[in-house]
């Protein structure tokens, strides 16, 4: 399938809630989070922020998730990029995170509705 057929076939989401994006310490529970990234450097979560706790090192607010219903999963070189080099265009940094099912772009509030612009832009419809 043609990237653009999977682009216009594809869906996405707005998550309800505002997340933050934090670096936290070990003793930090990540139970509630809905991502957790750890390396041999840091622990990278990601939340609700009324889920935050005081725990943390580092922490930046007010981002939203979209997520991405991708029509093809896995065979669909190019997807991401076409997105996120559409938000780079219109100055919307991005983080993106990668699930089995979804691809979650993590947006920052004052860039929401930009954001929800250049998915209509590229033909991906709101679930």
């Amino acid at each position: 399938m043609k990237l653009q057929d999977v682009l216009q076939k594809s869906t996405y989401s707005i998550e309800p809630g505002s997340y933050c994006v934090a670096k936290v310490t070990d003793s930090f529970d990540c139970a509630n989070c809905f991502m957790v990234s750890k390396d041999d450097f840091e622990t990278t979560v990601i939340c609700k922020e009324e889920m935050m706790q005081e725990s943390y090192l580092e922490i930046k607010k007010d981002y939203h998730l979209i997520g991405i219903n991708v029509a093809c999963p896995f065979y669909s070189p190019g997807f991401i990029a076409a997105i996120s080099g559409k938000m780079a265009l219109r100055d919307i940094p991005v983080l993106v995170v990668s699930t089995f099912s979804k691809d979650y772009f993590i947006i920052q509030g004052k860039d929401m509705d930009n954001a929800v612009l250049v998915l209509a832009d590229l033909g991906i419809k709101r679930n």
